[in-house]
Protein backbone atom coordinates (compact mmCIF):
# COMPACT_ATOMS: atom_id res chain seq x y z
CA UNK A 1 0.00 0.00 0.00
CA UNK A 2 1.38 3.64 -0.57
CA UNK A 3 -0.56 6.58 0.42
CA UNK A 4 0.39 10.11 -0.38
CA UNK A 5 -0.89 13.73 0.86
CA UNK A 6 -1.16 17.24 -0.75
CA UNK A 7 -2.03 20.04 0.95
CA UNK A 8 -4.57 22.22 -0.82
CA UNK A 9 -5.50 24.81 1.94
CA UNK A 10 -4.38 24.58 5.72
CA UNK A 11 -3.83 21.65 7.09
CA UNK A 12 -7.30 20.64 7.21
CA UNK A 13 -7.72 20.38 3.33
CA UNK A 14 -5.88 18.32 1.55
CA UNK A 15 -6.19 15.35 -1.19
CA UNK A 16 -4.35 11.77 -1.23
CA UNK A 17 -3.41 9.27 -3.64
CA UNK A 18 -3.56 5.85 -2.48
CA UNK A 19 -2.52 2.54 -3.94
CA UNK A 20 -3.29 -1.08 -3.12
CA UNK A 21 -2.40 -3.32 -5.34
CA UNK A 22 -3.39 -2.22 -8.99
CA UNK A 23 -5.74 0.25 -7.64
CA UNK A 24 -5.44 3.75 -7.19
CA UNK A 25 -7.90 6.28 -5.80
CA UNK A 26 -7.86 9.86 -5.22
CA UNK A 27 -9.20 11.55 -2.50
CA UNK A 28 -10.35 15.25 -1.63
CA UNK A 29 -10.67 15.75 2.50
CA UNK A 30 -12.24 18.57 3.87
CA UNK A 31 -12.07 19.23 8.55
CA UNK A 32 -13.25 22.40 8.16
CA UNK A 33 -16.62 22.37 6.94
CA UNK A 34 -19.40 23.73 9.13
CA UNK A 35 -22.13 22.60 7.64
CA UNK A 36 -23.24 18.53 6.33
CA UNK A 37 -22.74 17.68 2.53
CA UNK A 38 -25.06 15.31 1.07
CA UNK A 39 -22.49 14.36 -1.64
CA UNK A 40 -24.64 14.06 -5.32
CA UNK A 41 -24.55 10.75 -7.16
CA UNK A 42 -21.12 12.33 -8.82
CA UNK A 43 -19.10 15.45 -8.22
CA UNK A 44 -16.69 16.32 -10.63
CA UNK A 45 -13.13 17.45 -9.86
CA UNK A 46 -11.46 19.58 -12.09
CA UNK A 47 -8.16 19.31 -12.80
CA UNK A 48 -6.40 22.23 -15.42
CA UNK A 49 -3.15 21.11 -16.46
CA UNK A 50 -0.49 21.94 -19.02
CA UNK A 51 -0.59 18.37 -20.15
CA UNK A 52 -4.68 18.47 -20.94
CA UNK A 53 -7.38 19.31 -19.01
CA UNK A 54 -10.17 16.49 -17.21
CA UNK A 55 -12.43 15.80 -14.74
CA UNK A 56 -12.43 12.79 -12.01
CA UNK A 57 -16.23 12.36 -10.50
CA UNK A 58 -16.16 10.72 -7.43
CA UNK A 59 -18.87 8.56 -6.33
CA UNK A 60 -18.00 7.83 -2.43
CA UNK A 61 -18.46 10.05 0.66
CA UNK A 62 -17.76 9.63 3.68
CA UNK A 63 -19.67 12.46 5.98
CA UNK A 64 -19.92 11.41 9.53
CA UNK A 65 -20.41 14.91 11.61
CA UNK A 66 -20.17 13.29 14.77
CA UNK A 67 -18.07 14.80 17.29
CA UNK A 68 -15.23 12.60 16.90
CA UNK A 69 -15.52 12.24 13.03
CA UNK A 70 -15.29 15.81 11.50
CA UNK A 71 -13.85 14.48 8.51
CA UNK A 72 -15.18 15.06 4.73
CA UNK A 73 -14.19 12.97 1.74
CA UNK A 74 -15.03 12.37 -1.72
CA UNK A 75 -13.17 9.58 -3.36
CA UNK A 76 -12.00 8.88 -7.11
CA UNK A 77 -10.44 5.76 -9.13
CA UNK A 78 -7.89 7.23 -11.29
CA UNK A 79 -6.64 5.74 -14.40
CA UNK A 80 -2.55 5.80 -14.80
CA UNK A 81 -3.27 8.00 -18.10
CA UNK A 82 -4.96 10.74 -15.32
CA UNK A 83 -1.89 10.35 -13.32
CA UNK A 84 0.17 11.51 -16.59
CA UNK A 85 -1.70 14.20 -16.81
CA UNK A 86 -1.93 15.52 -12.91
CA UNK A 87 1.74 15.69 -13.28
CA UNK A 88 0.79 19.19 -15.23
CA UNK A 89 -1.78 20.60 -12.85
CA UNK A 90 -2.04 23.93 -12.19
CA UNK A 91 -5.73 24.43 -10.61
CA UNK A 92 -8.23 21.84 -9.20
CA UNK A 93 -11.64 22.48 -8.94
CA UNK A 94 -13.90 20.76 -6.41
CA UNK A 95 -18.07 20.88 -7.45
CA UNK A 96 -19.54 21.08 -4.56
CA UNK A 97 -23.69 21.20 -3.64
CA UNK A 98 -23.26 24.51 -2.29
CA UNK A 99 -19.58 25.63 -3.11
CA UNK A 100 -16.56 25.29 -5.33
CA UNK A 101 -13.72 25.24 -4.14
CA UNK A 102 -11.16 26.36 -6.75
CA UNK A 103 -6.77 25.74 -5.39
CA UNK A 104 -4.15 27.15 -7.38
CA UNK A 105 -1.09 24.50 -7.77
CA UNK A 106 2.34 26.28 -7.39
CA UNK A 107 5.56 24.59 -7.61
CA UNK A 108 6.16 23.73 -4.16
CA UNK A 109 2.31 21.66 -4.35
CA UNK A 110 3.36 20.53 -7.81
CA UNK A 111 6.55 18.98 -6.50
CA UNK A 112 4.56 17.29 -3.57
CA UNK A 113 2.11 15.99 -6.21
CA UNK A 114 3.97 14.76 -8.35
CA UNK A 115 5.98 12.39 -5.82
CA UNK A 116 2.94 11.22 -5.53
CA UNK A 117 2.61 9.99 -8.50
CA UNK A 118 5.59 8.94 -8.70
CA UNK A 119 4.53 5.90 -5.71
CA UNK A 120 1.47 5.54 -7.71
CA UNK A 121 3.19 3.30 -11.41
Amino acid sequence: MHYHSVRLSGPKEYLTLLKTGEERIFSYHNDEFNQVYHVLMFTEIRFSSVKGNFSLYATISSTDRSNWQREFVISSPVEPKDLEKMKGTVQIEVFLPDDKRIFRIDSRKNQLLQKAIACMR
